[in-house]
């Protein structure tokens, strides 16, 4: 009887080491699992869940600008003084809402190429006015063109053709103006084809942007989503195919793939452009900042936690339990086997 009961203590305290010892094993080893298979899901190929939401991004993007409104025009046109400006935001537009197209993987160079289809809904409710809201902002075109084309025969043309139209160094302009697009006055007047129609964000809505080339993953996590190259290009020139045409690559700043960006553009006195004449020095002036910002909304919270961090914390629950568990049974049982050898002794 004695030895059944002490063999059964010694048993229990067995299987409580064993179970102590399996959790504590089971916490490296569970991590490793975790770690392959966040990394397997993480990759940018069909079938996973970062695949899944990359193609049609499951949160809700916003791009929010800010407008320097210019508060003293005239002073700067006629005596060159400091640009006074006031800031004038967020305007929020939603972004990113349409999914990614012409979808290719490489398996060469683990890559896959994108088009990405632009689209801006304007967000009244995340905004502090309207898109019909006025600011005094630099005239794009007049900036632009006085410094693109430096021939004192071609300014005198062009100061003419900016006269006729009665344009000047700042110009009223809309928001929905002011990044969509708007006909320029001055442009519509040069006598060869040019584009007339300017914006800082023009043309976007109905467009597609790319090619692009990003890492997948597969053999690097860390680069993910990474930009190989855009538009075939490594040296990467953002806006390139319309921007670029009426603001020089020397005449404008736009920090290119950052969540946060400044646009600014660069103005040059000129002896033979009336509205700029009057400069006595360089100037950069402020347009827009923009910030794009992503939400997750909670079904796909919901889904997160489901499908990663509820599996984590179960496992996690397991792993302590196994060992509180066993730590108990092995310290219980030996406690009361070494009382029973204590009474046989006696």
């Amino acid at each position: 009887m004695g030895c059944d009961r002490n063999c059964g203590l010694i048993a229990g305290a067995v299987i409580g080491a064993v179970l102590a010892v399996f959790g504590g094993i089971l916490m490296p080893v569970g991590d490793l699992l975790i770690q392959k298979t966040i990394k397997k899901q993480v990759v940018l190929e069909e079938g996973t869940i970062a695949f899944k939401n990359w193609v049609k991004t499951g949160t809700e993007v916003y791009r929010q600008f800010w407008i320097f409104d210019v508060q003293n025009p005239q002073e700067v046109m006629m005596n060159s003084s400091n640009i006074q400006v006031k800031q004038r935001g967020p305007y929020t537009y939603r972004v990113r809402f349409l999914a990614k197209e012409n979808v290719t993987q490489d398996a060469e160079d683990n890559t896959v190429s994108f088009l990405q289809p632009n689209g801006a809904i304007f967000e009244p409710s995340l905004s502090v006015g309207t898109e019909a809201d006025n600011f005094t902002v630099l005239n794009l075109a007049v900036a632009a063109a006085s410094h693109i084309y430096q021939n004192q025969f071609v300014q005198m043309i062009l100061n003419s053709l900016i006269n006729k139209s009665k344009s000047s160094m700042f110009q009223v302009r809309t928001l929905r103006e002011l990044l969509w697009g708007y006909r320029d006055p001055f442009l519509s007047l040069v006598p060869y084809p040019v584009t007339t129609t300017v914006g800082l964000f023009y043309p976007y809505n109905n467009t597609a942007d790319g090619v692009y080339k990003v890492f997948n993953g597969k053999d690097n996590i860390s680069k993910v989503a990474i930009i190989d190259t855009y538009k075939g290009k490594r040296n990467l020139s953002y806006w390139e195919s319309h921007c670029d045409m009426i603001n020089g690559t020397d005449a404008a700043s736009f920090p290119p793939f950052v969540e946060k960006s400044q646009v600014n553009l660069l103005v040059k006195p000129s002896e033979k452009i009336q509205v700029l004449k009057n400069l006595k020095r360089n100037y950069i002036v402020p347009i827009l900042w923009l910030n794009e910002t992503g939400t997750i909304g909670d079904e796909k919270a919901n889904m997160f936690r489901s499908q990663v961090t509820g599996k984590i914390n179960l496992l996690g629950l397991i792993e302590m339990i196994l060992l509180s568990v066993g730590v108990v049974m092995f310290v219980a049982f030996m406690i009361s086997y070494c009382a029973c050898r204590s009474k046989t002794i006696k």
